[in-house]
């Protein structure tokens, strides 16, 4: 079946009508415009700039970490980023919740911090469906709505998992 630009396979079909499709969806989402965030490690690199370069194979969480301890306010900087008043949800947000065919039906897990999958399911159904943030969340086997991994910016910074602490 055909969905915009995209061959969906009979198997992704077939579980969004029994009610098991479980899309999970990454910082690459919310990259084009208007939504216009960094992935990851350029979120990360940002934060240290110069003083503070990444170092050749680190992990992003520990460098995360090793900012934290050279001072540097991750979370609240990180929250503050991705809390930009003029990004907005894009294409991909909007395409990825219309796969459910409404509100009710969302069963999103994303590792973004970003609030453009409620944003997207606003516009396209204008309902938004149950949100969950960690560390507060449901069982995998049986839910509904969009699930956040690692917090939200939503929620108090201090609660977004970001370094290796």
């Amino acid at each position: 079946m055909r969905f915009q630009e995209v061959d969906l396979p009979q198997i992704l079909i077939d579980a969004r009508k029994r009610g098991d499709l479980v899309l999970f969806a990454g910082a690459g989402v919310s990259m084009g415009a208007p939504s216009n965030y960094p992935n990851f490690r350029d979120l990360a690199t940002d934060l240290g700039g110069t003083a503070y370069p990444i170092e050749d194979h680190e992990l992003i969480d520990r460098y995360l970490g090793r900012l934290v301890e050279n001072g540097i306010p991750v979370h609240d900087r990180v929250k503050g980023r991705l809390s930009d008043p003029h990004s907005r949800p894009n294409h991909l947000h909007e395409s990825i919740v219309r796969l459910f065919g409404s509100a009710d039906a969302i069963r999103i897990v994303t590792t973004n911090f970003d609030d453009h999958f409620r944003g997207a399911a606003q516009t396209v159904y204008g309902a938004v469906p149950e949100i969950y943030h960690a560390p507060a969340l449901p069982l995998g086997d049986n839910f509904k709505g969009i699930v956040h991994l690692h917090g939200s910016v939503l929620d108090d910074a201090k609660k977004l998992v970001l370094t290796d602490a």
